[in-house]
């Protein structure tokens, strides 16, 4: 999937973005000279203003010039206007500067930590300061049959840069032609930090490797570096990871992906065949559409055993007209009835791209109905880009765009600053990491086994797993757990392994599911991975079965017994289980195509 720099992610209106480089220059010169100093010619000049929307028209040139030392920023303007047409509100700062002639000055950015800041100047020397910082700059004014300029001095210190700029526009009143103009186009909004230009605190040439990680062999111009800065740039609504399908059910589906920025976002969906399109988003927040990267929309009041299609569709930033993705997808809801089916379980990937990528190319891949991926799909919960990168955006390209993931949380996706991502792009719509599910004739319940350590401060299973204790309670006493054919639970760590998270605690969470004063059926299978090793242990059975990894079990007995089979996948294998009328048939194999296991288990 395509990797986005988040500084070349593009929130404009406008195909152009405009910057300008503000020269270094340290000689001494006097200010508030009416522009006269000769320091001002070699000044960078900003001639190529525009109108604003729904004003009139500028009739009067405007100019800008600007240049730094090491300490300050330097700017000056020049409006021309006719003396009888220039509207004078007097010398007072705050907001009456906008009774008459004015400019203003915004400086902002979005990446990488959002802010702006709005100085205005008023013919008459008046000033404001969104942030009330007025004893920290300074700008001088004049007026003459010409028109009228400004001198302003702003301390660097004021401005944070970031790649050697930042966000800038100015903007233009001329109260009694009643005409607006900017340097950087807007749409609607004089505030508009997305369609703001860039002002350049370097030259062209090491601003565009800073952006773009590029060089250029010739000494780059404003027009070059705007040219060439576009070619990278990415539009904020670009999908650049997913989508991909989860937590399926009968009559719902969640589906999630990602834009390169953040955007208001939802999915168009009919019936196949169907002309009826009906719209589902991410859910208004006191009245707004969130903005966001990732998006993550659960479909519901679906009909079951029905193809759909679906359509990504993105609002663009600040005009929030809809950008529809042109890629039609589609999935298939689940047949309650349906007697026969597959599902593939992978493991312990740790970021083994060459093997998530190996299983989907297996023929049982092809012909399963989803694909659980049953925890430590990576080492270390680095972040979204080690996510996609690792294992999500492999098994979305090959089989989460068209068939179901169902997520597992294992203990490595606990370590890490950035471990909450895992709600982000693994979300449950109950908000939990444990869930369950019907599919055909056969209960799933998914847990969450903690992490593989004693309680901490910052780790508690033993809070997670009275949360889940009391869930299973519930679980088993449904009617759609007793009336299943099938009872199936997917797990991170088995619980025979010899660890602190071994002890009873845990064996006494899962306990509800083999209570034996409980009338509730038993699980069928459970299927998990964290060893590394193959392992299967039979209902009943105190010892691993022969199949299993003979090194590892002879150092690690079983030493106990549990009433419904319990496997373990490697870090190198495929569970595949299928489900028939009276029977679960389970092959465990390499993706290379050797048999590790194969074995089946009466209803």
């Amino acid at each position: 999937m395509m990797q986005v720099r988040q500084k070349l992610v593009t929130y404009s209106s406008f195909p152009v973005q405009k910057a300008i480089s503000v020269p270094l220059l340290t000689q001494a010169f006097s200010f508030g000279t009416k522009v006269g100093d000769p320091i001002w010619q070699q000044a960078a000049l900003v001639e190529d203003f525009v109108g604003f929307p729904n004003a009139n028209p500028p009739h009067q040139p405007s100019g800008l010039r600007l240049f730094r030392d090491h300490a300050f920023l330097y700017l000056a303007f020049f409006f021309a206007e006719e003396p009888d047409r220039l509207a004078n509100p007097g010398t007072g700062d705050g907001a009456t500067i906008w009774l008459g002639d004015m400019a203003e000055l915004h400086f902002g950015a979005i990446y990488p930590e959002p802010w702006l800041l709005q100085l205005g100047v008023g013919i008459g020397g008046g000033r404001f300061d969104s942030a009330g910082s007025y004893s920290s700059w300074r700008a001088l004014t004049f007026s003459d049959d010409a028109g009228w300029y400004a001198e302003i001095e702003i301390p660097l210190a004021m401005l944070p840069v970031d790649e050697g700029g930042l966000a800038f526009n100015l903007c233009r009143q001329a109260l009694k032609r009643g005409e607006h103009s900017v340097w950087s186009p807007l749409t609607t909004r004089f505030h508009e930090v997305e369609n703001f230009g860039t002002l350049l605190l370097c030259d062209y040439n090491l601003a565009y490797h800073l952006r773009t990680g590029k060089h250029d062999g010739r000494q780059l111009t404003r027009a070059d570096y705007e040219a060439l800065q576009s070619d990278f740039l990415v539009k904020a609504t670009t999908i650049v990871h997913g989508p991909w399908l989860s937590n399926p059910t009968e009559s719902s589906m969640t589906i999630t992906w990602e834009t390169a920025g953040r955007v208001p976002a939802f999915i168009e969906y009919n019936k196949k065949g169907s002309e009826q399109v009906e719209t589902k988003d991410l859910g208004y927040r006191c009245g707004l559409l969130p903005h966001e990267t990732l998006h993550s929309v659960t479909l519901t009041d679906l009909e079951p055993k029905t193809d759909y299609e679906y359509r990504l569709v993105a609002l663009s930033p600040v005009v929030d007209v809809p950008v529809r993705h042109p890629q039609v997808y589609a999935f298939t809801t689940i047949d309650p009835r349906k007697g026969e089916f597959s599902f593939l379980c992978v493991s312990d990937l740790h970021s083994n791209v060459r093997l998530a990528k190996a299983a989907l190319e297996t023929e049982e891949s092809r012909q399963a109905d989803f694909l659980v991926v049953l925890g430590d799909s990576l080492s270390h919960a680095a972040g979204r880009k080690a996510v996609y990168d690792g294992w999500l955006d492999p098994l979305t390209a090959g089989f989460g765009a068209r068939k179901p993931l169902v997520f597992v949380r294992g203990n490595h996706e606990m370590l890490g600053i950035f471990a909450d991502e895992y709600y982000a792009c693994m979300r449950h719509p109950s908000g939990k990491t444990w869930y369950a599910f019907r599919h055909g004739e056969a209960f799933f319940i998914v847990l969450d086994s903690g992490i593989d350590h004693s309680d901490s401060r910052l780790f508690s299973n033993d809070r997670l797993w009275k949360e889940e204790q009391a869930f299973l309670r519930d679980v088993v006493a449904s009617a759609a757990y007793a009336e299943a054919t099938f009872r199936i639970v997917l797990v991170h760590i088995p619980p025979y392994k010899k660890e602190v998270l071994a002890a009873a605690s845990f064996r006494g969470m899962i306990g509800e599911l083999h209570d034996p004063a409980s009338p509730a059926p038993l699980p069928n299978l459970m299927i998990c991975g964290h060893v590394h090793h193959y392992l299967r242990a039979d209902a009943g059975e105190p010892h691993f079965a022969p199949t299993s990894d003979r090194e590892y079990s002879a150092k690690h007995p079983l030493r106990a017994s549990f009433p419904f089979t319990i496997v373990a996948n490697a870090n190198d294998t495929v569970t595949g289980v299928k489900i028939r009328a009276d029977y679960i048939a389970v092959k465990v194999f390499e993706p290379g195509g050797q048999c590790r296991d194969d074995f089946t288990i009466r209803a």
